[in-house]
């Protein structure tokens, strides 16, 4: 996977490696390499501000690495098998983490510690994301379920039933009244946050379906599956 930082100034990478990379954009040199994890990395993403990088291993721990030095400055562990994904709350001050283990994760991102624990789930879970007001974690699970829960309590608050098989991403629209979901049953779906009804199907790829996301405005949803190809929809179909 490959990103560029919030200013569009570097690009960051991971590979099937121990490490990610940080790269100028411009001149494509290798500014710094991130060190630390004792496994491969699934996932990589930048803080808001863009100053820091988080990362998620195979090794059981989220990392958060200063971008200026390079170095390691936080581990979050706790989780008893690989940690898929990771994603920072719209103001950079928590992170909430994805596992194989059944399990996501809140943390203060400032000191590491452990802040609530999201347990609704019955299989792995693949990706976990606060909403746009950081009040709400939704996850993504190969139960072939999302749910939303209180960030603070842990409390499960609703479940997003439908897919035939394993939910690989969920994500709330820019507003965060919405919820977008993509599984490996070749759909997506797209929920009302609030009440869990299901208010539009998109079954379109010929393979599974492995992302999705909404448009900064809203309007749009897009959708890449393995089949090569990635479709475009109107977040209102």
């Amino acid at each position: 996977m490959a990103l560029f930082s919030p200013d569009g100034s570097k690009v960051l990478t991971v590979g099937a490696e121990r490490y990610a990379r940080l790269f100028d954009a411009k001149t494509g040199k290798c500014e710094r390499t991130l060190k630390g994890h004792a496994q491969p990395l699934y996932f990589a993403t930048f803080s808001p501000d863009g100053r820091k990088v988080l990362t998620a291993s195979n090794d059981k721990t989220a990392k958060l690495f200063d971008v200026a030095s390079g170095e390691a400055e936080q581990t979050f562990e706790g989780h008893k098998a690989h940690v898929y994904a990771a994603s920072f709350s719209g103001d950079g001050r928590l992170v909430v983490t994805a596992s194989a283990d059944m399990t996501a994760r809140a943390w203060d991102a400032s000191n590491g510690h452990n802040k609530a624990v999201f347990e609704e789930h019955t299989d792995g879970v693949y990706t976990a994301c606060f909403s746009p007001d950081g009040s709400k974690v939704l996850t993504a699970s190969a139960d072939g379920k999302a749910r939303t829960f209180d960030a603070q309590t842990g409390a499960c608050e609703r479940t997003f039933d439908g897919h035939l098989l394993a939910v690989h991403s969920a994500a709330f629209s820019p507003d965060g009244s919405r919820v977008l979901t993509v599984a490996d049953d070749r759909s997506a779906r797209l929920f009302d946050a609030a009440t869990g009804d299901c208010r539009a199907s998109f079954e379109f790829h010929g393979d599974h379906a492995y992302g999705a996301c909404f448009s900064p405005d809203g309007r749009l949803v897009l959708t890449a599956s393995e089949d090569g190809t990635a479709k475009l929809f109107p977040a209102d179909a």
